[in-house]
């Protein structure tokens, strides 16, 4: 059985074992509970590029971006940061 996807919430597998302990079975009901694997990437919902001058003025919305991942929970939290190009701490981000 593979992996669930984002588009099923959860599997549920019921086992019954029949455990012989002298001259009589033990009966166990084990129920194992599958949940959605993190196997969607996310996916932007475009790409983009952008350049500004160094004249544009504070507040300037620049870019704005945006993605979805079909994986349940966590795994289909989706975080934006900004990596580089702040090294004096001048950028003010809003993610």
């Amino acid at each position: 059985m593979g992996p669930i996807s984002g588009n099923k919430k959860e599997l549920q597998i019921s086992l019954i074992a029949l455990i012989p302990i002298n001259r009589c079975f033990l009966i166990l009901k084990i129920v194992v509970n599958v949940v959605d694997a993190n196997d969607n990437a996310p996916e932007f919902q475009s790409s983009a590029s952008v350049s500004i001058s160094e004249d544009t003025s504070p507040g300037t919305v620049i870019l704005t971006v945006s993605a979805t991942d079909e994986d349940l929970g966590e795994n289909g939290t989706v975080v934006y940061e900004i990596v580089g190009g702040n090294e004096h701490g001048k950028t003010r981000k809003t993610l």
